[in-house]
């Protein structure tokens, strides 16, 4: 679904960092948009269900968030 920039978490998180630090850096305070997650709903659907392991969210789908938080400055 086109909810995410890509399928690496290593990936999605430089550049969602480096998204998030050229914002800051303009003086516009980012937000992460969506719940992590989001992108993983059955079908790509609004409210659908994300099937997903406790091991899947913390390896591929927290990452990126993380690094944005932490690098980025979100």
């Amino acid at each position: 679904v086109e909810e995410t920039i890509g399928e690496d978490p290593y990936l999605v998180g430089t550049i969602g960092t480096a998204y998030v630090q050229g914002l800051e850096s303009a003086g516009v305070v980012a937000t992460l948009k969506h719940f992590a997650g989001y992108s993983a709903s059955r079908a790509g659907r609004n409210l659908a269900p994300a099937s997903m392991g406790p091991r899947e969210r913390a390896d591929v789908v927290l990452p990126p968030f993380e690094m944005a938080i932490h690098e980025g400055g979100a």
